[in-house]
């Protein structure tokens, strides 16, 4: 399957311009850490990626960030009618590969279904898994799965999901981040594009409830805890 994605960046490149806006509010400390692509995709926000820890958007290096082992939170921008699967895990093969394929059937971290979580994020856990992302979406102000339901702003919904608790998939006990035993977890994020559609099929596109998979967008990030 052949995949045509709109734009194509490596991650997390700091804007100058943007970094000026650092002050302003988290979203725009978000846009000034770099997690905004340089090419905008067609009428639709952008995938935005940002942390933030103690109520400060943290800036990665070359799509590393290092955080002490505290709760953090995960600050995604996206359409509200749109949701984003997350693979995390300790395996770094995922976002190894991420750089050089489209194919979501050839990333290891996307083989499985998206798992299912609880309404809204009453937990804090961010579920880690070699095969299978996490999915999280925004239906409506009951019907979410983030902190709570997502802000609206001009370039699109901002969501926060903030992360106390790391828990191995098919495993009932999570660990906290000071006791989780790995120094670094990827996480990789993929938001697919539909389009609705009365046409069959045609190659190279994936369809969906009579909607076509027309464009994906991806970001990747490691985190290092100290």
């Amino acid at each position: 399957m052949t995949l045509t994605v709109i734009f194509k960046s490596p991650p997390f490149l700091v804007d100058p311009f943007l970094m000026r806006a650092l002050s302003c509010s988290i979203m725009l400390g978000a846009l000034a850490a770099g997690c905004v692509t340089t090419r905008p995709i067609l009428a639709d926000s952008p995938l935005l990626v940002c942390v933030e820890q103690d109520g400060r958007a943290q800036i990665p290096i070359n799509g590393q960030l290092v955080l002490v082992r505290h709760p953090f939170t995960l600050v995604l921008r996206a359409r509200p009618d749109e949701g984003i699967l997350v693979n995390a895990s300790a395996n770094p093969i995922t976002l190894g590969l991420l750089p050089f394929t489209n194919d979501l059937d050839e990333l290891p971290g996307f083989r499985c279904t998206g798992m299912a979580d609880c309404l809204g994020n009453p937990k804090q856990e961010l579920v880690l898994s070699d095969t299978a992302p996490n999915y999280w979406y925004f239906d409506s102000n009951g019907e979410h799965r983030f902190d709570a339901p997502p802000a609206e702003s001009m370039q699109g919904s901002l969501g926060r999901r903030t992360v106390s608790l790391l828990r191995t998939h098919g495993k009932e006990s999570p660990a906290s981040l000071q006791d989780w035993p790995h120094e670094q977890l990827h996480l990789v994020f993929i938001r697919s594009i539909w389009r609705k559609t009365v046409r069959p099929p045609f190659e190279g596109f994936e369809e969906m409830a009579g909607q076509l998979r027309v464009a994906i967008e991806k970001q990747g990030l490691t985190i290092r805890f100290k």
